[in-house]
């Protein structure tokens, strides 16, 4: 979720019938559209109907899921788990540019998920089935009052580069205080959804219910990635399109104009600065666990603790990079080339923050081991002798800002969790007395 994670580079279309731990998904809010794909596709396979179900497949996966290949499949199935008699909602994941349907499919030896993987073209690329887990679906954070707020659907981005988003609006008579979200690196949804968690999600519907109208969108890199390439700029990244963003919603006239906030998450609270700088009115800047060292730094840091949990990409990847640290090679290999790495690596966020004269917060979880206590140990010595700038460390949070215990672990990603409501309160109260 946060800027340092590796980046995927490839991704083999493996079409078994396999227990799948998928490393790297991105889920995101369902989609009826994609749903219907896979719901039909499904239905198409169990009625016998191979030819149709297979004019369907993508053309990598046709060897393995092609009309020849689903007899075969689907009668190993029915073998094992019996007929299929319900195929019920679930959820949505992307994966780069895939879709991964989750449905509930309830078999006559029990509940499995059955996985339909989609392609940008809505073609199948991938088939799985496997245990099921209810745990996945995401449900509202007990501090969302769901009869407090309305949603529309807009598009925001820079020009040429469309970015679907959601504007989350407070009842009654406005216009209200305002907040954007901008993500972190890598390719985020308008939730910055990580395993069935949605942070975003939970910010914006946690502030709305508290009166405050909040931006989310598509991050360019997720819904443009094979246009944008493999070496954006920042500003291709994510500070353009943060930048058009606060124009559409310091243009809507459920804000007030002038008081309006960009909430950044690791790379955006990274990159505030300079959005607000930028744009030249914010009235405030909330950074959410903004690094504040160097990125390689940070990125290496990184890596030594999950190899120390015994991950074997991740001790691979540090070979790679301390080899590069000695002047052998680059970090391609891991999805950072070296026009991107010496820009990202420059940024020192604390420091240009202190040019930004409105208020300032900053927000940091104690078991963030993404960035860590030594980056908020940055900010405050950057900040703590001004006023306008308000700094809180919270102990028990992860880099979701989830409650928990002990340092962070990546296999908590998986689980489903919520920002925590101190969180939620901290930046509304904060945002309260911004722009007044």
């Amino acid at each position: 979720m946060g800027p340092f994670l590796l980046r995927p580079v490839c991704l083999l279309f493996l079409v078994l019938l396999a227990f799948l731990n998928l490393v790297g998904a991105e889920p995101v809010m369902a989609q009826s559209a994609a749903e219907r794909v896979a719901v039909t596709w499904v239905s198409q396979i169990k009625r016998g109907e191979f030819a149709a179900a297979g004019a369907q497949v993508a053309p990598l996966a046709e060897p393995a899921l092609g009309a020849k290949a689903l007899p075969g499949i689907w009668k190993g199935i029915e073998g094992k788990l019996g007929q299929l008699v319900g195929l019920g909602p679930g959820t949505v994941t992307r994966q780069g540019e895939l879709r991964l349907v989750d449905l509930r499919g309830d078999f006559q030896r029990g509940r499995f998920t059955v996985r339909v993987v989609l392609n940008r073209e809505d073609r199948v690329a991938g088939f799985f089935v496997q245990p099921w887990t209810q745990s996945e679906i995401w449900k509202a954070a007990a501090y969302v009052d769901p009869e407090a707020f309305v949603e529309h659907e807009l598009e925001v981005g820079a020009p040429g580069w469309p970015l679907p988003a959601t504007l989350t609006v407070p009842k009654g008579e406005g216009p209200f205080p305002g907040a954007l979200l901008v993500h972190g690196s890598g390719p985020h949804d308008r939730d910055e959804s990580l395993g069935p968690s949605r942070p975003f999600r939970d910010l914006a519907w946690g502030l709305a219910s508290r009166g405050i109208a909040v931006l989310r969108y598509e991050k360019r890199t997720l819904e443009h990635g094979r246009r944008i390439g493999t070496s954006p700029t920042l500003d291709e990244e994510v500070i353009d399109d943060a930048v058009a963003a606060l124009a559409t919603l310091r243009a809507r006239p459920e804000t007030v104009p002038g008081r309006l906030v960009v909430v950044g998450h690791s790379l955006g609270g990274m990159l505030g600065p300079r959005i607000a700088a930028r744009d030249g009115q914010l009235a405030g800047l909330v950074a959410l666990a903004a690094p504040a060292r160097p990125y390689t730094t940070i990125f290496r840091e990184q890596l030594a603790y999950l190899s120390s949990l015994g991950q074997p990409q991740a001790a691979d990847a540090l070979e790679v990079v301390d080899a590069w640290s000695r002047g052998e090679g680059n970090l391609e290999s891991l999805g950072l080339p070296d026009a991107y790495l010496a820009e990202v690596d420059a940024v020192r966020a604390a420091t240009e923050a202190r040019g930004f004269d409105s208020r300032l917060l900053v927000l940091q979880g104690g078991r963030d081991y993404q960035v860590t206590r030594e980056d908020f140990a940055l900010w405050k010595a950057a900040h703590e002798d001004r006023e306008q700038a308000t700094l809180r460390l919270f102990p028990d949070l992860d880099h979701r800002f989830v409650a928990g215990q002990g340092k962070g672990r990546p296999e908590e990603y998986q689980t489903l969790g919520h920002v925590d409501a101190r969180v939620i309160e901290a930046i509304a109260s904060w945002l309260a007395e911004t722009g007044k």
